[in-house]
């Protein structure tokens, strides 16, 4: 699919690297997909700018084998690792953001028996009393700015009261998944919602959530064959880690696993206003919660997240090198680069983007294809939505290798 019949400026070529037939349509068709994303522990946050499952899904299993490293260096929600470890793969994702360490972690981090029982008696005692009881003045006055609005506040007393009662669960990852699903109903509850529910309605949807959760938690570990009871990093076979892109190379994590066979990610877009560390509270007003329920660390503005100011360009591209730079001396000579990225004026930024990558190191891999993969993205907010389908609502795939 073209983007209005947008065909720009391929820079750097390569020829060499060939797939099936079968494996191009299926990255085709995943492109195509506009599914809503279930199935596995996909469904426990919606991190904005996520890919489908089944277009990770169909990457991974084209460009590698079982065994084989996937990175995702700017790894949001987590959807890459998930899918890497259930085909077999040894999983690495990292981000800036100390929230997408926290979703992604607790996403791939099995619960066994004892954990799952232990959470189902920690909602059954909850549920009743939420509402009912005071938080403890602690969470409470940490609370972040616009949960006293006259449709929130009633919300914030009640998030407040789950955040003190999650604080008794031990081992970490049972307070993790619990703080994960109070993240979830929240989200459902405040962020880009039309009208706030209440109370009764929150408690009720708390308890779907957590049930549904437990649910897909079981499915992921079967899935990905994690049902040993082991939960160190070695038997889950993944590594989430904070850090910049550019600073990857220099992270330890690399001393104990193989260079990437692939690296399958979305980077921020060009020009386009994607809130990665904000809920927006009636569609306008913005709230740091997700942060405060998941005990994680912030306090950077939006810019920190997206490259720089959406309207600057220049710093956007110069951001955009040294991360690629920086993910240049993380990939080996054998390493697939696939991306999905958006642009808010694709026919200048996309050959720019281009070259800033050419210059990072890295040149485009010709698939054989005779246009762009351009994949429009579904199921955005509906403030967003309102706008149609603009050129921000589009993302292209990109394939690249380093540039030998």
């Amino acid at each position: 699919m073209s983007h209005d019949g947008l065909r720009p400026e391929r820079v750097g070529r390569d020829s060499t690297t060939t797939l099936s037939s079968s494996a191009l349509l299926a990255i085709k068709k995943a492109v195509l997909d506009a599914s809503p994303v279930v199935g596995l522990t996909h469904q426990f946050y919606r991190y904005p700018a996520r890919f489908s499952p089944s277009f990770a899904r169909a990457v991974i299993q084209a460009f590698t084998d079982p065994g084989d490293v996937v990175l995702d260096p700017f790894v949001g929600g987590g959807t890459t690792l998930v899918e890497a470890l259930v085909l077999g793969r040894l999983a690495v994702g990292s981000d800036i953001s100390h929230l997408a360490r926290f979703v992604s972690q607790t996403k791939l981090t099995p619960l066994m028996p004892a954990d799952v029982r232990t959470l189902r008696r920690w909602i059954d005692t909850i549920q009743p009393v939420l509402g009912l009881g005071d938080p403890l003045l602690g969470t409470e006055a940490r609370a972040p700015t616009n949960l006293d609005l006259a449709s929130t506040w009633r919300l914030r007393r009640v998030l407040s009261l789950a955040l003190d009662l999650c604080q008794g669960l031990k081992p970490t990852r049972r307070q993790s998944f619990a703080r994960c699903v109070v993240l979830k109903t929240a989200q459902w509850a405040l962020d880009g919602r039309r009208r706030v529910p209440t109370v009764p309605e929150f408690r009720v949807e708390l308890r779907k959530n957590m049930d549904c959760m437990l649910a897909s938690m079981r499915e992921f570990v079967v899935a990905a064959n994690l049902t040993d009871g082991q939960h160190s990093a070695e038997a889950r076979r993944n590594w989430c880690v904070v850090s910049p892109a550019s600073e990857l190379h220099k992270h330890p994590v690399w001393k104990s696993v193989p260079q990437p066979r692939l690296i399958l990610t979305s980077p921020p877009y060009a020009g386009i206003h994607v809130l990665y560390h904000r809920w927006q509270i009636e569609g306008r007003r913005e709230t740091s919660a997700p942060f405060w329920i998941t005990d994680s660390l912030d306090g950077h503005y939006a810019s920190y997240y997206t490259f720089g100011d959406r309207k600057n360009e220049p710093e956007y591209f110069a951001n955009a090198h040294a991360a690629f730079a920086g993910l240049a001396k993380v990939a080996g000579p054998d390493t697939i680069m696939v991306q999905l990225v958006g642009f808010s004026q694709p026919r200048h930024q996309l050959p720019a983007y281009l070259k800033v990558l050419e210059a990072a190191g890295f040149t485009e891999v010709d698939l054989g294809l005779s246009d762009r993969l351009w994949r429009q993205v579904p199921n955005r907010k509906w403030h967003a939505d309102r706008k149609g389908k603009t050129a921000g609502s589009q993302e292209v795939v990109l394939v690249h290798k380093l540039r030998l």
